[in-house]
């Protein structure tokens, strides 16, 4: 219990996103796949005449790939300290680091999110003025007001040490001091502004694109979808299938015009098609921006330049998942959303439905001296501590072991901030 509540204490961006632990998951082990649902999406009939909608309800495969752990050891008289003293020496150092690990492959996720503001090689929050160092921030705000994303108060705004160095002295009137200065110090929180409740970690992914390299069009106006990926559940079979029904969901597009024989993605690139808008998820409006979508996996072109490009998010023009007003065209060009080859921090301003954590029981063995497990539905967290005596050393060798899967559950609702 003590482990556990460091635990909490110690996560940045984990404790600010949607925290799933199903007892539903309990039989489920590294590797296995479990599933999130997100909330079902419908159109809106404008008459007298009824226009009944299936309830189409959507999950997302988390595969639970992380077994996070450290193992120590300690002398048999550590066990005489008391819960603080113990906490201090052996438990905490422990905690921290998987707090750590887990943090960060939440923070890999960035390279999962459409959308993009800021300019790669620029801190944000740097300006001139509190209102151009604002901007950027500006900027990512208005985005998640065109993706619909709920104004509910878990809104939250993660910078980098570098962004925070800036932004900080820059928006000192701006942003509200918390309630508690020592907070200020145990969790990173800054302090609120435009909606966002901002957070310094040093998590941050870091992410360089490829080359990028040629004048590149589309080469064959793609086919639109008509669900999201994930898998959704039939009103009349009551199963939950893949859509599309293909074990890969990924949405491709062909493309010509890119420097021959050259790997012009590493995976995680954002891309834009010319007249290919994005919409607004409730009045499916043209939100007046182009439709960033994610390149996924590392793409090379071939001897002539073509190649196919695998998109993690399909186009959809019609029906109550409705992303672009129309697929792009043949010759339409193409650009981006991420200078080719700078590095660049993946800052991120997100709704906490955005990402999801889904964590799960591990056994707990017999025949050892101490094996333990502690869940806790409030905090979505389960983590189970196993030690054994060795008679030869008076040592304690033992182990914390976390069990979890990352996904973007809606990663329309974040938005990347380049550094």
């Amino acid at each position: 219990m003590e482990a556990l509540a460091i635990l909490e204490n110690s996560l940045s961006f984990t404790k600010t996103v949607n925290r799933q632990y199903e007892k539903e998951f309990k039989n489920a082990y590294r590797g296995a796949t479990v599933y999130a649902r997100k909330p079902p999406r419908y159109t809106v009939r404008d008459g007298q005449a009824v226009a009944i909608q299936d309830t189409v309800q959507t999950q997302v495969p988390v595969t639970l790939q992380h077994q996070f752990g450290v193992d120590v050891q300690f002398y048999s008289a550590d066990l005489e300290l008391s819960i603080e003293a113990f906490s201090q020496k052996v438990l905490e150092p422990q905690i921290v680091q998987i707090a750590n690990a887990v943090d960060f492959a939440g923070l890999s996720l960035a390279l999962q999110v459409p959308n993009v503001v800021g300019t790669a090689g620029t801190t944000p929050g740097t300006g001139a003025t509190a209102q151009a160092a604002l901007a950027v921030y500006g900027s990512a705000k208005a985005m998640l007001d065109k993706t619909a994303t709920p104004r509910d108060g878990r809104r939250n705004c993660l910078i980098n040490e570098d962004a925070e160095s800036v932004t900080v002295p820059n928006l000192a009137g701006l942003l509200n001091p918390t309630t508690s200065i020592s907070k200020q110090y145990t969790d990173g929180t800054m302090g609120k502004a435009l909606g966002l409740n901002f957070s310094m970690s040093q998590n941050v992914n870091v992410f360089t694109a490829g080359a990028q390299a040629g004048t590149p069009q589309v080469a064959t106006a793609p086919t639109p979808a008509t669900q999201p990926f994930g898998t959704t559940l039939t009103p009349a079979s009551g199963q939950f299938t893949p859509n599309p029904a293909s074990s890969a969901q990924t949405f491709s597009v062909s493309t010509k015009g890119w420097t021959a024989s050259t790997q012009i993605f590493n995976g995680g690139e954002v891309v834009y098609f010319a007249n290919c808008y994005m919409v607004n998820p409730l009045s499916k409006q043209n939100a007046g921006k182009l439709k960033g979508f994610v390149v996924s996996g590392p793409i090379t072109s071939d001897g002539s330049g073509n190649a196919t490009l695998t998109l993690t998010e399909p186009m959809i023009t019609a029906g109550a998942y409705q992303n672009v007003t129309a697929v792009p065209t043949v010759n339409a060009a193409i650009t981006f959303g991420i200078t080719a080859g700078t590095a660049s921090p993946q800052n991120l301003a997100y709704h906490r439905d955005a990402f999801t954590l889904a964590c799960v029981d591990l056994p707990v063995p017999g025949g050892v001296h101490m094996a333990a497990r502690k869940s806790d539905d409030q905090l979505g967290l389960s983590l189970r501590f196993v030690a054994q005596y060795d008679i030869r050393t008076d040592l304690f060798i033992g182990r914390f072991d976390l069990l979890c899967g990352w996904a973007a559950l809606r990663p329309e609702w974040a938005v990347r901030i380049l550094g």
